[in-house]
């Protein structure tokens, strides 16, 4: 069996050098029909209004049979991945997300009646909040080892940075704007500190490292800790 970085390699080998995003990603698709992917959709957005669109396209290539699909703008307004990937780090399969609500159930039950009943999306996340995703639909999912899902992950991740070189786009707006001590402080419990031991580090007092932490997650939108933790580190702050 090979090395997992010779996996990696593998994958990328003949799409890197490829002239534009378009290419990189039909290149991209080609090498990935072994493991039974039928369809590619890279894109990035530029802004949280985004989210709910098609996006910046850097390249798509699926069956025919997805043409009206993507031309139905219901297909961008109730997919999830979006904004699952915004708060995600890690890939994940599209059934073992949510889909919402009576739009995200068709969209979902539309989806399984093509080609390509289950896929993988992968965020690929960059400074400033730029949010990229790489999702491929594949035709037999479940036969895909572990091994392979993180070698197909990784390679997505370093080929989605060359669509990106090849076809620029604005970064998405700056985050929320932290204090110092509220950056000082969620730095801390990212790093899995008590509020004791962080107002003893800050010399302040523990109440005071609460009220930081708690202005941060409500300037970042987050209901909970772990939410504000997860975007804080989105966010690059």
């Amino acid at each position: 069996m090979p090395l997992f970085s010779t996996r990696v390699l593998d994958l990328i080998e003949g799409c890197h050098d490829q002239p534009s995003a378009a290419g990189v990603g039909a290149a991209f698709l080609h090498r990935l029909g072994a493991y039974g992917v039928q369809a590619l959709n890279a894109r990035a957005y530029r802004t949280a209004a985004e989210l709910g669109t098609m996006g910046h396209v850097y390249a798509r290539a699926a069956p025919a049979a997805y043409d009206g699909l993507y031309a139905d703008p219901r297909f961008y307004r109730f997919n999830p991945i979006p904004r699952e990937m915004e708060r995600s780090i890690a890939p994940k399969r599209w059934t073992a997300m949510a889909w919402p609500g009576k739009g995200g159930q068709w969209l979902l039950r539309a989806m399984r009646e093509h080609p390509c009943p289950d896929g993988l999306a992968i965020p690929c996340h960059g400074p400033g909040g730029y949010l990229g995703v790489v999702s491929l639909g594949f035709e037999r999912l479940e036969s895909l080892a572990p091994e392979e899902e993180r070698a197909i992950a990784l390679a997505a991740i370093a080929l989605h940075a060359r669509m990106r070189d090849l076809s620029p786009v604005r970064a998405r707006a700056p985050g929320p704007q932290l204090t110092e001590r509220e950056r000082d402080c969620l730095g801390f419990v990212a790093e899995g500190w008590s509020d004791a031991r962080i107002a003893a580090r800050l010399g302040i007092g523990t109440a005071t490292v609460a009220t930081h932490v708690v202005n941060a997650r409500r300037k970042l939108g987050a209901r909970t800790r772990s939410q504000a933790v997860a975007q804080f580190l989105l966010h690059g702050l």
